[in-house]
């Protein structure tokens, strides 16, 4: 975190590095499924708590693919008709934009 050139005691910004990785349970953790996002943001302290404001950016191409859907009372999985087709990739639709208000951790 660095602090503000004005308003110091209020405003600070960040930048910070995402990392997370899926996988089906009972198959091994492999390290080359880890994906890497970066991020900036800005935090504003406020009488009722840090309201923080953050851009993440995802460098990684959605790929295409079956939908399925999980039945709550059984857990099963629903193929469904069609498959997801993302849209093509831009510089902005890659960003994520998150806003909350306390402390992340």
């Amino acid at each position: 975190r660095m602090p503000s050139p004005i308003f110091r005691q209020n405003i600070r910004f960040a930048t910070f590095v995402d990392a997370g990785q899926v996988w089906a349970r009972g198959s091994e953790l492999e390290s080359s499924g880890l994906k890497i996002t970066p991020g900036v943001g800005v935090r504003v302290a406020t009488p009722v708590g840090p309201i923080r404001v953050d851009a993440a950016y995802n460098p990684y191409v959605p790929l295409p693919g079956r939908l399925y859907l999980a039945d709550r009372t059984t857990g099963e999985l629903i193929l469904l008709p069609g498959s997801y087709e993302p849209p093509a990739p831009t510089f902005l639709n890659r960003i994520r934009l998150h806003i909350a208000v306390g402390q992340a951790f």
